[in-house]
């Protein structure tokens, strides 16, 4: 009696051992599915690493205009246009391949920047993220947009010509709701804006110079671009078949 008293005692024992150690086994099972659960819970909302909160440099800002963010690809840039010195003290900008911006006005620089700002405009038919935000042009029903960048450009344009206004005509930034006074402090200013906001960190590099015993900055240093090529390639071919205003105009789709 009791003999079996005692395994009976014994077993209950082993059986509540087991008993609480299956308690266990689950509570711990249940506590790590709730962990990983919240771990995967809180990825989900966390900011993509890559992306950012307000997307990314490469892959397109939330800011950027959605249907042209395919277009962007990065590569890198040696700048050009550098102060130089020659051998006798003479400062220079040393030429470089490819259609010339600056210098004194002639056709060619015109002819290079008209066709740099080709794609300043454009209308489209469907452009999602703006379409509560920008005008549609009652007469043709297409949606005019562009891109800031040919406004930066366009800016720039402007304050070159407006260096030579013997050459140009006067009044460059005349327009029927801006004088010239105003329009002027908009680019220069719109300008700022945008220089301050891309914030481009390249470092400068400085360098001794002997004519003037002191260092000078050396531009020609590379950056981290957009690929421009690219993106004026997309604003060209989405560009109106007939100049902005005009009764019939091209639909684009994308």
């Amino acid at each position: 009696m009791n003999t079996n008293l005692l395994e009976y005692r014994t077993n209950n024992k082993r059986d509540k051992v087991r008993r609480r150690q299956r308690l266990l086994l689950q509570i711990f099972l249940i506590f790590n599915f709730l962990l990983l659960f919240v771990n995967l819970l809180l990825l989900n909302l966390r900011p993509h690493p890559i992306r950012g909160l307000y997307g990314s440099f490469k892959d397109g800002f939330d800011t950027d205009l959605e249907i042209v963010r395919s277009e962007i690809e990065l590569q890198q840039v040696t700048f050009t246009g550098g102060i130089h010195y020659d051998e006798t003290g003479h400062v220079y900008i040393e030429e470089t391949a490819g259609p010339r911006f600056v210098g004194l006005p002639e056709p060619a620089i015109d002819e290079a920047w008209e066709s740099l700002l080709r794609g300043t405009h454009r209308n489209v038919v469907l452009a999602g993220d703006v379409l509560d935000r920008t005008y549609l042009n009652p007469s043709f029903g297409l949606f005019e947009t562009g891109l800031d960048a040919f406004h930066q450009l366009h800016c720039i344009n402007r304050i070159r010509m407006a260096l030579d206004e013997e050459y140009y005509d006067h009044n460059i930034f005349s327009a029927p709701f801006l004088n010239t006074d105003n329009s002027k402090d908009h680019c220069l200013d719109y300008l700022r804006q945008s220089i301050q906001c891309s914030a481009d960190l390249t470092p400068v590099i400085m360098y001794y110079q002997l004519w003037i015993n002191g260092s000078l900055p050396w531009f020609e240093q590379t950056h981290t671009c957009r690929n421009w090529d690219r993106i004026h390639a997309w604003a060209e071919a989405k560009l109106d078949a007939h100049p902005r205003g005009s009764s019939q105009h091209h639909r684009s789709t994308t």
